[in-house]
């Protein structure tokens, strides 16, 4: 259904009007986590700003919205590795087959090429430095959760300035340790804090 209404829209569109954006996560569900919270939070802010959001998923928990426009995107359910892999090739495909009709892409998980990217979370090399710090134990978690390698593989294609227009950090922190492991144009990071919903969140 989604792809049906993006060409009907596409046909409609006025130069110079709302941005056409799409925004990439596996699951849109404010439920799961802040990650996800913040996925369904800023489709709606920006559809509620008067742009159409174009939303590639492959679990949706969220109901549809005025401006927001699903795309579902196949996924395998097990095991982890496919799991990953197929979601980062499927949604891939769907970003090129409708990429010249898009005004920008974000992507808020493991997928490239992109216009933006939000690290939302801690640099995957890091991460496994943090839990595993002997290399031993690191390299036999990724011999036994091949995720890990491909989680590896894609940060360091994401941090490639040719797939990646902009990047997104949640802290200055954040932004410190992606540095020391990745040569990305620093005037092409931007660090943007979380905001807090008071009306849900107070003391």
């Amino acid at each position: 259904m989604g792809r049906k209404v993006f060409e009907k829209e596409r046909a409609k569109r006025k130069p110079g009007g709302p941005l056409r954006i799409a925004l990439v996560m596996r699951d849109y569900d404010s439920g799961k986590g802040g990650a996800e919270r913040y996925f369904v939070n800023l489709s709606r802010v920006l559809a509620k700003m008067g742009h159409e959001v174009h939303i590639l998923a492959a679990v949706f928990s969220e109901p549809e919205a005025p401006g927001i426009f699903f795309h579902p995107v196949p996924m395998m359910k097990k095991p982890s590795f496919l799991r990953v892999l197929g979601f980062f090739l499927e949604s891939r495909k769907m970003i090129r087959e409708m990429r010249e009709e898009l005004d920008i892409v974000q992507s808020l998980t493991m997928v490239y090429p992109c216009d933006v990217f939000r690290l939302g979370g801690e640099v995957h090399r890091e991460w496994m430095k943090v839990r595993c710090p002997s290399p031993a134990e690191r390299l036999l978690k990724h011999l036994f959760n091949p995720v890990h390698i491909l989680n590896h593989y894609f940060e360091k294609k994401i941090m490639k300035r040719k797939n990646t227009g902009w990047v997104i950090t949640i802290s200055a922190l954040e932004k410190r340790i992606l540095r020391k492991y990745y040569d990305y144009p620093e005037d092409r990071i931007t660090v943007v804090y979380n905001g807090v919903d008071h009306g849900q969140f107070h003391p």
